[in-house]
């Protein structure tokens, strides 16, 4: 959403008319898509985003799960799991390499919560597939950690092609 908010400022910092940044905030938000993984459930539990038995069940099995949002609703959405953060983090990719073409020139933006070695192992394992625009690491919002807790590692990622004409 932050890029959009972007993109619409920017657009009408050059003048563009309403019909033309509506049809530029639609690309932006079908072509972007913003997904994450943490290292524990405990968080997801407490904060009622998931039943005690099945957390405590995936606590027992070691499961990180890989969140996406949903983008009618704006509802998380379960994309996939792993036993381990990096193997949660390498399911991110593999996600977004089934998302996007590998010439496709991206635009993408980690988060975490706390955690620059996983941001790290993100950008590291990314680069070696596509040609990226990196925006800076960001901490995630307090209201998103409130349910998540530390040690949250994700990104938001679109086509830097979306935003060439507004960034120019």
């Amino acid at each position: 959403m932050g890029w959009q908010v972007q993109a619409a400022a920017l657009a009408i910092k050059k003048k563009w008319d309403v019909p033309r940044i509506k049809e530029l905030l639609n690309t932006i938000n079908q072509h972007s898509e913003g997904m994450f993984t943490l290292p524990t459930l405990k968080y997801l539990i407490h904060g009622g985003r998931i039943s005690h038995i099945k957390g405590l069940l995936g606590s027992l099995l070691n499961i990180k799960p890989i969140i996406g949002v949903e983008k009618v609703r704006g509802t998380y959405i379960q994309l996939g799991q792993s036993m381990t953060l990096k193997k949660s983090i390498l399911k991110i990719i593999d996600r977004i390499t089934q998302l996007y073409s590998e010439d496709s020139y991206l635009r993408i933006q980690p988060l975490h919560a706390i955690d620059l070695d996983g941001v790290q192992f993100l950008k590291d394992e990314m680069s070696n597939k596509y040609k990226i625009f990196w925006e800076p690491a960001t901490q995630i919002a307090p209201i998103l950690g409130a349910h998540t807790g530390p040690g949250l590692v994700g990104c938001a990622v679109g086509i830097m092609s979306d935003f060439s004409e507004v960034l120019a």
